[in-house]
């Protein structure tokens, strides 16, 4: 009996921390819905955001002017 009791005290107490972590985190459950979307889901961009310009990467970096005494 004494057993019963105290599973039944440490179930209890069990149920009440899970209760209290789901109360503290329900309010939060839409914004993680928004995050495990797929991206297609997002709105699209407007068409003058979308383009991306590249630049071409010179080659070599530029040298830089040699650095000359003070007189």
């Amino acid at each position: 009996m004494t057993g019963f009791a105290i599973a039944l005290l440490f179930g209890s107490a069990f149920v009440a921390a899970a209760w209290t972590l789901y109360a503290s985190i329900r309010p939060q459950l839409p914004r993680f819905a928004e995050l495990l979307l797929p991206a297609s889901a997002l709105p699209a961009l407007p068409p003058r955001l979308s383009r991306v310009t590249v630049r071409a990467v010179p080659a070599r970096l530029p040298t830089r002017k040699q650095l000359r005494a003070a007189a």
